[in-house]
């Protein structure tokens, strides 16, 4: 279902692949580097007599890493509406420009538009389910406080630690349910979107559900592989931080260097893995699930 095997190869049996990965790998490593030049001279200036020369370079590095961070997540919206494409369609990848203005508008404007309507969605959900419930809680927790007296409230205060330990992991399976039910909930409707480019298959909610529920475990397979692989970079990273850090030692600019050239790699794998792995597998279940389900077979033809 996920095909695991082409999600890894497809993007470098295609005609100009580097300059395809390379366009949103240079884009990632930008804003990376200003947040790694920022910190540097933020350190240099806590460090030493503040100078206003710096506090304008901090200024124009944080106006530029906003511009920076826009571009790239315009980007980045058509690069996983591109390669999500391509996997539920089975074809290679185009660069940006092999198609119209028009229609790379019209594909970022869908996907980004259905973000905000599914955000406020969820955002209504989780104030429902989580916030109003919460707040009762806590005023009925402050009501029976002022019931009970002050031997009441010692009572609660000696049980805090307790209460505490008790909310924390009902928080984590309440956030783990949570983030499932989203998860189950919008992915196939972003899909749905992305295979036949329009908005309004996006909000077919009942359909888009009942796909997400049945398919939840590979969705939730798919996810996983980028995690457990992002999760094992990021102590690779974090390993060479540190002995980047020992051997730089307090000289800031040599710090500044070897966290700029460990964000190189860094950076490649992150890309390659958010935007060219998981997009991929994503639209390889996609097909998969299409040939399956008679309600999606009207999606069979579409190109």
């Amino acid at each position: 279902m996920l095909n695991i095997g082409d999600s890894v190869s497809f993007l470098f049996k295609e005609k100009n692949w580097l300059l395809k990965f390379g366009i949103i790998f240079f884009l990632s490593f930008l804003v990376n580097a200003c947040g790694v030049i920022m910190d540097m001279v933020g350190n240099n200036s806590a460090t030493y007599q503040p100078d206003p020369n710096q506090a304008l370079l901090l200024l124009g590095l944080f106006g530029a890493s906003l511009l920076l961070t826009l571009i790239y997540s315009v980007i980045g919206i058509w690069y996983t509406y591109e390669v999500v494409q391509s996997g539920i369609q089975k074809r290679a990848t185009k660069l940006i420009w092999e198609y119209s203005f028009a229609d790379v508008i019209k594909k970022i404007s869908k996907y980004f538009f259905a973000s905000i309507v599914y955000g406020i969605i969820i955002f209504v959900f989780i104030v429902i389910i989580v916030v109003i419930p919460l707040l009762a809680g806590l005023v009925l927790l402050a009501f029976l406080n002022s019931l009970t007296g002050p031997d009441g409230l010692r009572v609660a205060t000696a049980a805090l630690p307790a209460i505490a330990l008790v909310l924390t992991c009902v928080a984590i399976l309440a956030m783990l349910v949570i983030g499932s039910l989203i998860y189950m909930f919008t992915m196939p409707a972003y899909l749905r979107l992305i295979a036949t480019n329009t908005f309004a298959e996006a909000f077919n909610f009942k359909s888009n559900f009942r796909i997400g529920r049945k398919y939840f475990w590979y969705f939730l397979a798919a996810i996983l592989v980028i995690m457990v692989t992002a999760f094992a970079m990021g102590l690779g990273i974090g390993v060479l931080e540190v002995l980047a850090s020992l051997v730089a030692g307090s000289n800031q600019l040599l710090q500044g260097i070897t966290q700029l050239l460990i964000q190189i790699p860094f950076t490649m794998v992150v890309t390659y893995l958010a935007f060219f792995v998981y997009t991929r597998m994503i639209g390889n279940l996609y097909r998969n699930i299409i040939t399956k389900e008679s309600e999606l077979k009207f999606l069979r033809e579409v190109k």
